[in-house]
């Protein structure tokens, strides 16, 4: 999905293979309890916990036995969270953990949990001191440390006094940035690093009254806002996810989710299996648990299954989007080639009337696959253009006028997006013999709305915006005529530059500060070779023809990044790959020309471009021509 050479002279370069990518290679965690997969299973059975937890009810920090958000996120992606302390394990979070300091905070076990900046050197220490460029990371943490810090702990510890917090808050803060920085400096090039919730919002806070929440909120908001503004300053680009703002409207809204008691109330109940209440425990036999799709929280911190579903579907629109937005600058690449090929035809033909004008209309299909390395668009290009030409003494020389739109849905009910073009052309052909040449020039205006939907559990948000951009191409066409009888043949060379910029723009908040995205300006670039044999027959009232062919895209789209920021959150941006191409294709044509009259002549084409993997592209066009 996200891990994405020169034109080259040789004419054997255009069967070069294509060079296919890849999805994230594998994903990695680093945390406490919030992404924890059931590091502590181990401990548990070795305290006597062992029938709960080998009936695999227990381990987690949730609604067991359901999965937390780096389980589910994992599963989208085509990988695993297993905890670090089982075989393959990715996942190094633990319950608990602190991110520089020990003990950790919580239970007895808790207590044990590996400081998280330790986990990522426990990582880099198992490979080498290398992190993967092409893997996923992830790090949330910094919720131990406020709780401990305003909790006072038996034997001593926490419970800072209120001068101490800021100071505490900024060194931990610190202490994040350099694990983050670490990872960074080791090749990490992906990692999520998602904000901590309003702690405040949380049943054991509101419990503790309206000083204590507000405190914990205060104290959130600040640790946030250092932390990405270090992160920022730094330009350690990561992937944000701001878990306060969502978490808080989902809260505000949330019979929509399907919670019944987003805040106080706790799914997991005390019983003589588990007095406490513990999520740890919550689900084991003999515990016992409300309806854990009605509950936000677990016990007084930790978030059900069906939350962590939230947050994982959340990260998941995160990386996705990237892959939307970059469809903006791909898809005119494709449906610019309707008119260009139109026009080289019409330039073919430009130096044998005095004059001519002409219509074209043109529809089809156009669809990416949804796959690792598209989001999807699929949708039917349509177009009109009309035209005049007249000879000159040195050839053919004209205008043409086009507009066209494109209207696809986003794979995986992704949303979806109107792209709509305004083209300027000039054109023309020369003939030496039995050689021609015809050439195209085109000028066009984008303009696109876009509804991107973010799906969260059982809502789904519709993020809008609009921008606009520009669309360039130059093509040169080469053919050689060779006659047998009523039948002309001969080979084509053809050369199409394009360039598309699209510029950069910000969704609206109205659906939702959290998943508001801003998208900077993006590019296009493409040279793309063909290499063709064409045929038609004169049979005096039509002529029918047939082109077959190979195209080759000389540009290398494996390091085309969208950048992506989060306004709510994040003064920075990351960047993610657009998905790369294939470069080559088989192409064909099939039509006819028709001479209606002496000066009114029509044709019909069918076309298309076969064999890039997930994409599907054909077309069909006919138009008239009056020659003066």
């Amino acid at each position: 999905m996200f891990i994405r050479r020169p034109l080259g002279l040789a004419v054997a370069a255009l069967f070069a293979l294509p060079v296919s990518a890849a999805d994230f290679t594998n994903t990695y965690f680093f945390g406490d309890s919030l992404t924890d997969s059931g590091y502590f299973k181990p401990a548990l059975t070795a305290g006597g916990a062992g029938a709960l937890v080998t009936a695999g009810y227990a381990g987690k920090f949730t609604t067991n036995p359901g999965p937390v958000w780096s389980e589910a996120l994992a599963a989208k992606l085509g990988t695993t969270a297993a905890p670090s302390n089982t075989a393959g394990g990715t996942n190094y979070a633990q319950g608990g953990a602190r991110i520089n300091a020990t003990p950790g905070f919580g239970g007895s076990v808790a207590t044990a949990a590996t400081p998280i900046t330790t986990q990522v050197g426990n990582y880099l220490a198992a490979h080498g001191g290398a992190a993967d460029a092409n893997a996923l990371y992830a790090m949330w943490g910094g919720a131990n440390d406020i709780f401990w810090a305003v909790t006072p702990v038996a034997g001593g510890g926490g419970g800072l006094a209120a001068s101490a917090l800021p100071g505490f808050v900024l060194t931990t803060v610190s202490q994040q940035v350099a694990a983050i920085e670490a990872l960074k400096n080791a090749g990490a090039k992906y990692i999520i690093v998602p904000s901590l919730p309003n702690m405040g919002r949380t049943p054991a806070a509101l419990a503790a009254g309206p000083t204590s929440a507000a405190g914990l909120t205060q104290l959130s908001s600040s640790y946030n806002g250092q932390l990405f503004g270090q992160i920022a300053a730094k330009g350690l680009n990561v992937i944000p996810l701001d878990t306060y703002n969502l978490l808080t409207e989902v809260q505000a809204n949330a019979a929509a989710y399907g919670f019944s008691n987003p805040g106080t109330g706790v799914a997991c109940l005390t019983s003589a299996s588990n007095p406490t209440g513990t999520s740890l425990l919550c689900g084991a036999p003999g515990t016992t648990v409300a309806n854990p799709q009605e509950y936000m929280f677990a016990d007084g911190v930790h978030p059900t299954t069906r939350t962590h579903a939230v947050v994982a579907d959340y990260a998941y629109s995160m990386l996705m989007a990237p892959q939307q937005i970059g469809m903006l600058a791909e898809t005119p690449v494709r449906t610019r080639s309707a008119l260009t090929n139109t026009l080289l035809d019409q330039g073919m033909e430009s130096p044998t009337k005095p004059s001519r004008a002409w219509a074209n209309a043109n529809g089809g299909k156009l669809k990416y696959d949804e796959s690792s390395e598209f989001a999807g668009a699929d949708g039917t290009p349509f177009g009109l253009t009309i035209g005049y030409d007249t000879r000159t003494k040195l050839g053919g020389l004209g205008i043409a006028f086009n507009a066209n739109g494109y209207n696809p849905d986003l794979g995986g009910n992704g949303g979806s997006y109107s792209q709509t073009e305004l083209n300027v052309s000039m054109y023309g052909g020369m003939i030496f013999g039995q050689l021609g040449v015809s050439f195209a020039g085109t000028l066009g205006y984008l303009e696109y709305d876009v509804d991107r939907n973010v799906t969260l559990g059982s809502v789904t948000r519709t993020m809008t915006g609009t921008t606009e951009g520009t669309n360039i191409s130059a093509a040169l066409q080469a053919f050689y005529q060779l006659q047998s009888g009523k039948m002309t043949h001969g080979p084509v060379l053809g050369l199409t530059a394009q360039r598309v910029q699209v510029d950069g723009y910000d969704e609206d908040k109205e659906g939702g500060a959290s998943t508001a995205l801003t998208y900077g300006q993006q590019t296009r670039q493409s040279v793309i070779g063909r290499v063709a044999y064409q045929l038609s027959y004169d049979a005096t009232s039509f002529i029918p023809y047939g082109r077959i062919g190979y195209e080759y895209d000389f540009v290398d789209t494996q390091d085309r990044e969208i950048s992506v920021g989060l306004p709510s959150l994040y003064a920075g941006k990351f960047s993610l790959p657009a998905g790369e191409v294939d470069k080559g294709a088989a192409t064909a044509q099939l039509g006819s020309r028709f001479h209606l009259s002496k000066q009114l002549a029509a044709w019909i084409e069918l076309n298309g471009a076969f064999g890039r993997e997930s994409i599907s592209d054909y077309g069909l066009n006919g138009g008239l021509r009056y020659a003066f």
